[in-house]
């Protein structure tokens, strides 16, 4: 039964629509892979520039904090280390600038001995900045911190007081509060379900959009950390985020000097779902508009091959059976401009033509031949002579 319907021309135009539209299924197909490629890398690209924006805000706020801290160095109060009176230039600037924490002043040893906020005297001499300006005598940035004096997330920065001989004599340190960076930050554009953070060389999160008290002061994914602390400044990349989404990553690292390790890794991610939403509609819109009509095509492949082929194809196949079966007048009766099959019939029709002129001047002459051979008998059987037709000792015919 399947074989029979297989052979039939409704089947056969049916397989030949399904087969015309392969090509077209792979060339949408690959289409949209390209476009969701074109995507990812446009959707890194962009991810890539916020990231630059942000980088060059905090430069910004490095370089501002530098000036800052190296006016300070040259105030004679901070240089000589009165307490009293650095105690008061600093709290003034604490409340002109609600970037930072606290700005303080520490002697050559280490020991704090100035504050813009009240505080118990301790030794930073432990802490990354205060070693890296021993070693380079110029501007240092920190590391994650928890402010002895404010008990807040900072990072600070320090500027070395240099004396006559270019010893150090003290250092100053402004303290950036992580809880208030984000104002800096131009985060607002970042796409939907997109995470921006910020780590230090350690990988410890200094700032983290959404969820910042989340996240702050916790160490990053070691995996996306290492990625990002290569040899290369900044690039893309694609890896599973904490949250167990497969993410697009765009990073950029920052270092004070040439040659110096960064300080400070800014990162933007962005889910590989959200960033090809778009992609993945426009692929389902062209599929379904593909499958409508391939529905149509499938359609009218059926209705023309059974109103029109099957139909004049059923006509010929009857009008030979009856031609078989002896009916020389039979005809198939379809038009014989409409194509192939029309031309099919109209040969089939001359041939039926033919053949009941042949059967008719057939007949005619067998009625001669009859009506010839009765007038000769006729004539034999009342013949007055007798006539006989003898083959060899048989005697065959006698009138």
């Amino acid at each position: 039964m399947n074989k029979q319907f297989l052979r039939s021309v409704k089947a056969q135009l049916t397989l030949l629509v399904l087969i015309s539209l392969i090509p077209v299924l792979a060339i949408l197909t690959y289409t949209a892979i390209e476009r969701r490629n074109q995507a990812i890398e446009n959707i890194k690209e962009e991810a890539l520039q916020i990231v630059s924006d942000i980088a060059f805000q905090q430069r910004q706020v490095a370089e501002s904090t530098r000036q800052l801290l190296m006016t300070l160095t040259k105030v004679p109060d901070v240089r000589n280390q009165n307490r009293y009176a650095s105690n008061k230039t600093f709290g003034e600037l604490l409340k002109e600038n609600p970037l930072y924490a606290d700005i303080f002043a520490a002697n050559a040893e280490g020991l704090i001995i100035s504050s813009g906020r009240s505080f118990v005297p301790y030794n930073i001499k432990e802490r990354k900045y205060f070693k890296d300006i021993q070693r380079t005598h110029s501007y240092a940035v920190g590391e994650y911190t928890m402010g002895g004096i404010t008990k807040r997330s900072v990072l600070p920065f320090a500027y070395p007081i240099l004396g006559e001989d270019r010893r150090i004599n003290g250092v100053v340190v402004a303290g950036v509060d992580l809880q208030r960076y984000g104002d800096l930050l131009s985060g607002g554009r970042l796409p939907t379900g997109s995470e921006l953070v910020l780590t230090d060389q350690r990988g410890i999160r200094l700032y983290a959009q959404p969820e910042l008290e989340k996240h702050i002061g916790k160490e990053d994914a070691p995996d996306i950390f290492k990625l990002m602390s290569g040899a290369n400044d900044k690039g893309t990349f694609t890896a599973t985020g904490i949250d167990g989404l497969e993410r697009l990553y765009a990073y950029k690292s920052l270092r004070l000097t040439d040659g110096e390790t960064p300080y400070l890794f800014i990162r933007v991610s962005i889910p590989k779902k959200t960033a090809l939403s778009a992609q993945k509609k426009l692929f389902v819109r062209n599929f379904a508009a593909l499958g409508f009509a391939c529905i149509v095509a499938l359609i009218a492949a059926w209705l023309i091959g059974s109103l029109v082929i099957s139909r004049q194809v059923k006509r010929l196949a009857e009008t030979t059976q009856s031609l078989g079966l002896g009916d020389l007048k039979a005809r198939t009766g379809l038009k014989y401009e409409d194509g192939e099959i029309g031309q099919l019939a109209k040969a089939f029709d001359e041939m039926a033509l033919r053949l009941e002129k042949k059967d008719l001047d057939r007949k005619i002459a067998e009625e001669a031949l009859n009506e010839s051979q009765e007038r000769y008998r006729t004539a034999i059987e009342y013949s007055n002579d007798g006539v006989a037709l003898v083959e060899g000792d048989k005697l065959i015919f006698v009138n």
